[in-house]
């Protein structure tokens, strides 16, 4: 029940958000002025004010004040020398508790008005001991788990849209280039990420943030250990056939070991998404993509046809601070060749 509340509640803030974001497109459209443009400034957040202690004994009358012959006997603790002593071995036993779930940037929406689906763009966070993870893998693996949990046929769709792209140099850098780093031999290499995108009609926009976290609660979900038939075992057969590169070089690492491969996959997956994902709202494609994969995304996934089909608040969401005017890519842009 209490995750049911959570949900209705997740979806009256993207009613909100859907409304808000189309008022201000429309707004926008309007607007000539070149200033950059905040895609994502679209719902106005209650003002709160800090008011002084002046200020607040004007509005509710004085505070009571302390009678100057009340001594509080528990302030004593504070002279005590074990005080301070106390506090850093109790500070030191209680580090400070981080959210080590997995990033889930998501940009969006674009609103196609021809087609008339609004979509978004998911890009998997670093997957660090679950690199073997791939598109294909991942495509065909959630598609199943999905379909057996018998998700309706429109929140499986996205399943057939994962992709595996090189991230950009520099985060929302204006040079369009993969980030190129040395790997262990000296070689150079491209640093890669995860994504898929998840569409749905204009008109059912309201819900569609809640259908996407159900789908990522259930992807998380079938990651993790489990006794019977565990991802080790799945992934590996899938390596054996698709992925030689990746399947020689675990081989490797285990002496042959095939049953200590399996384990493994299972063990260093179930690490990295036991403890969830954090929904990372309000992000730019341009912060991990180089520009032929905005582009490619834009055209083979949200079905635009040209750059005139894009609106300024959505090219500000391909492109954090675009201002109107500012010169685009070639619509037609060709993919970087990877030179060592």
């Amino acid at each position: 029940m209490n995750q049911d509340k959570e949900y209705e509640e997740l979806a009256n803030i993207d009613r909100l958000q859907a409304e808000a974001d189309y008022n201000k497109r429309s707004a926008v459209k309007k607007n000539t002025d070149a200033a950059k443009i905040n895609p994502y400034d679209s719902v106005k957040q209650p003002k709160y004010s800090i008011k002084t202690q002046t200020e607040n004994m004007t509005q509710f009358g004085a505070a009571k004040k302390c009678k100057s012959d009340e001594i509080d006997p528990n302030l004593d603790i504070f002279q005590d020398e074990s005080f301070q002593a106390s506090l850093m071995a109790n500070m030191k036993g209680s580090p400070v508790k981080r959210n080590v779930g997995v990033d889930m940037f998501l940009a969006g929406p674009f609103r196609n008005e021809n087609t008339g689906f609004v979509h978004w763009s998911i890009v998997y966070g670093n997957l660090h001991s679950a690199w073997m993870l791939k598109a294909s893998f991942m495509s065909a693996y959630v598609k199943t788990i999905l379909t057996s949990l018998t998700f309706k046929p429109e929140d499986i769709l996205h399943t057939g849209s994962y992709y595996e792209f090189n991230i950009r140099n520099v985060e929302f850098g204006e040079q369009s280039k993969w980030r190129r780093v040395k790997k262990k031999g000296g070689k150079i290499g491209t640093v890669s990420r995860l994504s898929f995108v998840f569409s749905c009609k204009i008109s059912e926009e309201a819900n569609a943030l809640i259908r996407l976290r159900k789908i990522l609660d259930k992807t998380y979900w079938a990651m993790k250990a489990r006794d019977i038939n565990p991802i080790g075992p799945i992934l590996f057969d899938h390596c054996q056939k698709n992925e030689e590169r990746i399947m020689a070089f675990l081989m490797k690492g285990n002496n042959d070991n095939v049953d200590a491969v399996k384990k493994k996959l299972t063990a260093n997956i179930d690490s990295v998404f036991k403890n969830g994902y954090n929904l990372k709202c309000h992000c730019h494609l341009n912060q991990f993509m180089v520009d032929y994969d905005i582009l490619r995304v834009l055209k083979d996934e949200f079905g635009y046809k040209s750059w005139p089909d894009v609106s300024d608040v959505e090219r500000a969401i391909c492109f954090k601070g675009y201002s109107k005017g500012k010169a685009l890519p070639d619509w037609n842009i060709q993919e970087e060749v990877f030179n060592e």
